[in-house]
């Protein structure tokens, strides 16, 4: 079941989800095809995957780079072999894979977890306010929105990764996906939707639980990504900063530390 493509996945520890995800791609592909990447997960977590799927190809990185970071290191060694990547984290499950790539910078369809329900094809970005919406089709968002490329998983081309010259990894972990697919509209690079693409996303199993993350990560790098892209206006910060205070359960200091990094610095 050699496939024309390689598949990329990001793991930070996890193991089961990790060797679960893998699983499932191997009953669609080869393990020649896989690129199993150890974004700075323990030592025991890595010798358990690698006692587990020795054929796989291993990236190991020694300290956790996060997601933009994670992904740019495995696509830019899966891209040495292939043209086109299908890119996962490890909280998915494939449920169909094409006997082609799309070609082109594409979104999958997810479903949700335990369910046939759909989590989305594409995304949304609200570019007055600094919202973003999973679409459950691709028509459904405002004609002012900008759609964007989910990170949980998708399809990237030689050709686009060069010219979007990667992830921002000042970005680290949430928005770098938003911000990567408005540098793709700039360059005039099309997103397209690989409907035989389809994977259930394990909502919730990785860093959802982490309020470091969801919290502080998500709503610093929404001012990032709205500052660096010029989307910023009035109308944005009387939205962001209540957003900052809820957030942070009123406490003062950590709304202001996050404010005060919601730009990015060269």
């Amino acid at each position: 079941m050699k496939k024309p493509y390689a598949i990329s996945v990001l793991s930070y520890n996890h193991p089961e989800l990790t060797a679960k995800c893998l699983r499932s791609v191997l009953l669609h592909a080869s393990h020649e095809n896989i690129f199993l990447t150890h974004n700075g997960s323990l030592e025991k977590h890595i010798a358990q995957l690698k006692n587990e799927f020795p054929q796989v190809r291993h990236i190991e990185i020694k300290e956790n780079l996060g997601y933009a970071g994670g992904a740019n290191a495995t696509l830019k060694e899966a891209l040495k072999y292939y043209t086109d990547v299908l890119f996962l984290t490890n909280d998915t499950e494939a449920i169909t894979l094409p006997q082609a790539a799309p070609k082109q910078f594409s979104s999958i369809k997810l479903l949700r977890r335990n369910s046939e329900e759909i989590d989305s094809v594409m995304g949304s970005l609200n570019p007055r306010i600094g919202k973003l919406k999973h679409l459950k089709k691709l028509d459904d968002h405002h004609h002012r929105d900008i759609t964007y490329i989910p990170g949980t998983a998708f399809w990237i081309d030689q050709e686009s990764f060069a010219k979007l010259e990667g992830f921002d990894e000042r970005f680290h972990t949430y928005w770098e996906d938003v911000d990567f697919s408005l540098r793709a509209h700039k360059k005039n690079i099309s997103l397209g939707y690989c409907d035989k693409t389809v994977f259930r996303h394990k909502i919730g199993k990785t860093c959802h639980k982490d309020r470091f993350y969801t919290y502080e990560l998500f709503q610093r790098n929404r001012g990032r990504c709205m500052t660096k892209n010029n989307l910023t206006s009035l109308r944005f910060y009387l939205n962001y900063i209540p957003d900052i205070l809820k957030y942070s359960r009123s406490d003062y200091k950590k709304a202001l530390s996050i404010f005060n990094n919601h730009r990015l610095k060269d």
